[in-house]
C-alpha cells in the first residue's frame, strides 16, 4: 500500500470516527430525554400502549448506541494499525487487504476469504457454545464418519433422569384435598346455611358435625 493510498484510509478513518462520535452522544442525549419525559413516580396506572413509542424510541437508541461504541473502537484499532504500519493486513491469514474492501469497510481487520469462513464459523457454532458447553446437535450423516452428539444421544441422556409418565405412580399425598386446594373450599356454597355471609365455614363443618353425632 503506497502512502497515498495510507493517507486516504488515515482520512476515511478519521472522519468515520467523527461521525460515529456525534451518533453516540445524539442517541445519548436522546435518551435522558425520554428517561425525563417518562419519569414519573409510578406507571401502573398507565396502559402499556401508553408508553410503546417511548420505549421502541429508547430501545432503538440504546442498540444504535451500543453499535456505533463497538465500531468506533473498531476505527481506533485501525488508526493504531496505521501508526505501527500493520494496517491492511489481514490479522487471520497475514495476507494483504484488497482496497476494494477497505474502501467498503475501511476499519476491517479480515480479508474477504476470512471474513466468509468466520462467518460460516458462527453459524456452525454459536458463540454461546463455549460458555454453555453445549454439544453441537447433528446427525450422523457425516462422510468422515464422525461420531457426533446427536438427538438420540440427547433423548436417552435426559430420559436417564426419568419422564412425565413417572410422576404419577411417585405422587403419594393421601392427606391432601381432592377437588379444592383449602378446606374452605370443600364447602357446599348451595347449602342454605351457607348463604348466610356471617357464618364462619370452620364454626358450620363443627356444628354439623355435633349434629350428626346427636343423631347417632
Amino acid at each position: 500500500m503506497t502512502d497515498r493510498e495510507l493517507k486516504y484510509f488515515e482520512n476515511q478513518l478519521l472522519n468515520l470516527k467523527e461521525k460515529l462520535k456525534n451518533q453516540y452522544e445524539d442517541n445519548t442525549e436522546r435518551q435522558e430525554e425520554l428517561r425525563e419525559t417518562t419519569s414519573e413516580l409510578s406507571s401502573h396506572d398507565n396502559h402499556p400502549g401508553d408508553l410503546a413509542s417511548e420505549q421502541y424510541e429508547m430501545e432503538k437508541d440504546i442498540t444504535m448506541s451500543n453499535v456505533n461504541r463497538e465500531r468506533l473502537q473498531e476505527v481506533n484499532r485501525a488508526l493504531d494499525k496505521i501508526e505501527s504500519g500493520e494496517y491492511g493486513s489481514c490479522e487471520c491469514c497475514d495476507e494483504e487487504i484488497s482496497l476494494e474492501r477497505l474502501e467498503t469497510v475501511p476499519y476491517t481487520r479480515y480479508c474477504v476469504e476470512c471474513a466468509q469462513d468466520q462467518e460460516q464459523d458462527s453459524k456452525d457454532f454459536p458463540y454461546f457454545e463455549d460458555e454453555t458447553h453445549i454439544e453441537q446437535m447433528r446427525t450422523t450423516n457425516d462422510p468422515n464418519n464422525y461420531t457426533y452428539f446427536d438427538k438420540e444421544d440427547t433423548w436417552q441422556k435426559l430420559e436417564r433422569m426419568g419422564s412425565a409418565d413417572e410422576t404419577e405412580e411417585d405422587y403419594d399425598f393421601p392427606q391432601e384435598a381432592h377437588g379444592s386446594v383449602d378446606k374452605i373450599d370443600s364447602f357446599s356454597t348451595e347449602d342454605p346455611e351457607m348463604q348466610d355471609p356471617n357464618i364462619d365455614p370452620m364454626r358450620f363443618k363443627k356444628r354439623k358435625r355435633y349434629r350428626r353425632r346427636r343423631e347417632e
